[in-house]
């Protein structure tokens, strides 16, 4: 066999073997399940393959009363997921390498939205709290901006009516307070 066939084998591999754990983390979410929003309007339902070890995992809305059905795709694994009380925002939290963020989908003008409102500081973060709000879904981050090697706290309300954030704080902590932190989890 080509020497190179085998280094791409090998590398191929080792990657698997490595990224498997970002895989193995516990998710109480199963392809099939279902999760009605709080008007019984609208049925999410995980539509992935649980053999499939890809970052993503698919999902379809559908509207009960039209029969219509949006279809896309989310990170894995899933940590939550959480309907607005209008039932018109769909709220994930999702991994990411190392940490987790929220994944918005928004229905608006009978059309669902995307967004993926991240800290406006730092490539390395963490979700530590969401909380739906008047003006929006309020999402706390643990960030590490290892560029510089500083961690923050940025809190922020994103609005998906209209695509803003407001509000937003943020705070620098140490090292050990940020350890210290947990990573969102979804409460019982």
């Amino acid at each position: 066999m080509n020497p190179n066939k085998l280094t791409i084998i090998f590398f191929a591999l080792v990657g698997f073997v490595i990224t498997l754990p970002c895989f193995a983390q516990k998710s109480s979410w199963i392809s099939g399940q279902s999760l009605l929003s709080p008007d019984n309007r609208y049925s999410l339902k995980l539509t992935f393959d649980p053999s499939d070890i890809s970052i993503l995992s698919g999902f379809t809305i559908t509207d009960t009363l039209k029969g219509t059905v949006f279809q896309d795709d989310v990170a894995t694994p899933l940590y939550s997921i959480k309907w607005s009380r209008d039932s018109k925002t769909v709220v994930f939290i999702v991994h990411v390498s190392g940490g987790s963020e929220a994944a918005i989908y928004h229905l608006h003008n009978d059309k669902w939205f995307f967004y993926l409102p991240e800290p406006t500081l730092g490539s390395h973060f963490a979700i530590i709290g969401q909380e739906f709000k008047n003006k929006g879904i309020e999402l706390s981050y643990k960030v590490h901006d290892k560029h510089l090697e500083k961690f923050y706290i940025n809190t922020f309300i994103f609005n998906p009516e209209n695509a803003t954030r407001t509000e937003e704080d943020i705070k620098e902590i140490d090292s050990e307070t940020y350890a210290k932190l947990p990573i969102f989890k979804e409460k019982d």
